[in-house]
């Protein structure tokens, strides 16, 4: 796997993937390309797909590469977005001449009519728990900057899916490293889309991908020897010790009134620290040292996933079909290590 460490492979996303070992990455991030909205150049691209479903099929395919590569604990973030059943031709992108949409048109599926919402993102993935993967999450972005629409009978779209999926039953979840003030992260992400001026006009947000990365591993390494994550210690602190009262859980975050009968205390969930990291527990018992995990994502496009991941102290690795891209992110990525 150090051969290929902090490195973008180009090609489509199976062809590079298969270039990976088995269980070699901790976490994978990504955001596909969307169905029957762009050409990016290459007859093997995913989203040109005559239907959705052959598009769904497809991308499963990808990521039963990817459940492949990924390690027992590790876990897939994915993002995909819908679209609906026209007839009209793709978006067209005039700056860029490597995202020409105009040699292809929008098709309407035949079990939809025009207008329909294609329903893409749940059909993806539920298509992926029947190749095994275990749906966890389906997280909500909702987005404050939405694109504006042009629609006046049906409310303009401002969110997307991102669903978390793990390879097996038990995986790898740093909750702390997540946790939001008072209380654990929640499924309704709040966060701007960004623009990137050599990329095309949206590309994924720095913010989105943050949370998948510290939440899937370990921000204090992973053995060298076998791969295996540290595991965060933590005790309760003294503040949320002197709230909570003895004999009461902090379940409940509804009750106001005083406790009694065996009702939960929410004072608790009041406390602006409820936990402190103790240590670190390696549970493989190797002492070969710790290195960075490693983050995959198998649409790199502008690199996104790779800076993210590189700002938190963790490796990279990535697959990416168009060269243009791949010279941008490898530009964006050699500028971010410069100054940082």
């Amino acid at each position: 796997m150090n051969e290929y460490k902090n490195k973008i492979i180009h090609g489509d996303a199976l062809s590079g993937l298969a270039k990976l070992p088995d269980n070699s990455v901790h976490c994978a991030v990504t955001s596909p390309p969307y169905w029957n909205l762009r050409d990016y150049g290459d007859s093997n691209q995913l989203g040109l797909e005559e239907t959705p479903e052959l598009y769904i099929e497809r991308l499963c395919d990808i990521l039963d590469e990817v459940k492949r590569v990924l390690r027992d604990d590790g876990t897939l973030w994915l993002n995909i977005g819908d679209t609906y059943a026209t007839a009209k031709h793709g978006n067209d992108d005039p700056f860029h001449k490597s995202v020409n949409t105009k040699t292809f048109i929008k098709r309407t599926p035949k079990n939809c009519k025009p207008k329909d919402l294609i329903g893409i993102p749940w059909k993806a993935a539920l298509k992926c728990r029947d190749r095994g993967w275990y749906l966890r999450r389906d997280v909500i972005w909702q987005k404050p900057n939405a694109f504006p629409e042009s629609v006046k009978d049906r409310p303009v779209t401002s969110h997307e899916y991102i669903f978390m999926l793990t390879k097996s039953k038990k995986y790898y979840y740093d909750f702390l490293a997540v946790r939001e003030k008072t209380h654990n992260l929640r499924s309704v992400w709040s966060c701007n889309i960004a623009n990137f001026s050599k990329a095309h006009f949206a590309t994924f947000p720095e913010d989105l991908i943050r949370p998948c990365i510290k939440a899937s591993t370990s921000e204090h390494g992973v053995c060298v020897e076998c791969g295996t994550q540290a595991i965060r210690e933590y005790e309760h602190t003294e503040e949320f010790k002197k709230w909570r009262g003895k004999g009461y859980s902090t379940y409940n975050a509804t009750v106001e009134e005083p406790l009694n009968h065996g009702r939960r205390s929410v004072k608790p969930l009041r406390t602006t620290d409820l936990y402190r990291t103790t240590g670190w527990n390696i549970p493989c018992g190797h002492d070969s040292g710790l290195e960075p995990a490693i983050v995959l994502d198998m649409f790199m496009g502008a690199g996104t996933t790779g800076c993210v991941a590189k700002n938190l102290g963790r490796n990279y690795v990535g697959t990416e079909i168009n060269e243009d891209y791949i010279k941008i992110a490898n530009e964006r990525l050699c500028q971010y290590e410069l100054f940082n």
